[in-house]
């Protein structure tokens, strides 16, 4: 099986699991800009099966994924600028948009696609409050603090530990 051979093996057994991916990944959350960063991780899947003999890579599908990963983080970066431009903000308040947005969970529009009360029990109970305060009641991490009488800071890591885990379930699916 040659370099083309695989790629096309590769993204007919991954290319559910990596749209997901991308889609959880990307800014703008949208099914079409996950499908065009999935073309696009595969053009430079196929490039670089050009140069490398990626039939002995010893972890193919994390290869994939690494380009994915790249993909999406170039086209957040062209998302944001594009925000930022035609919006006008100022470079302040642009951090303070970033800081929100990284704050968010991942748009309502991917929930659509996946259990979310099979996520949710699966989750420890405590990590079950922090998600059902943060995600569904929307407060901040100061007014879950308080709910929960937890450390604001401990709070954050906890749910990066959760968005983690759902980026990790929805690779399951």
């Amino acid at each position: 099986m040659d370099g083309n051979e695989l790629i096309k093996k590769l993204y007919s057994e991954n290319k559910g699991k990596l749209t997901f991916y991308i889609k959880s990944q990307i800014f703008s959350n949208s099914f079409n800009d996950a499908e065009d960063c999935l073309q696009e991780t595969f053009v430079i899947a196929l490039r670089k099966a050009k140069t490398e003999d990626i039939r002995l890579h010893p972890n193919k599908e994390g290869w994939l994924f690494s380009i994915a990963k790249n993909v999406a983080r170039k086209f957040n970066a062209n998302y944001v600028n594009i925000i930022k431009n035609s919006v006008g903000l100022s470079e302040i308040d642009y951090l303070k948009y970033q800081e929100d947005f990284s704050n968010q969970f991942i748009e309502d529009d991917i929930y659509h696609n996946v259990d979310l009360d099979y996520f949710k029990h699966s989750l420890a109970k405590t990590d079950r409050d922090l998600f059902e305060l943060k995600h569904e009641e929307n407060l901040s991490f100061k007014e879950v603090s308080v709910i929960l009488n937890k450390n604001e800071g401990a709070l954050r890591m906890k749910w990066l530990r959760i968005k983690q885990k759902f980026k990790n379930f929805i690779k399951t699916l």
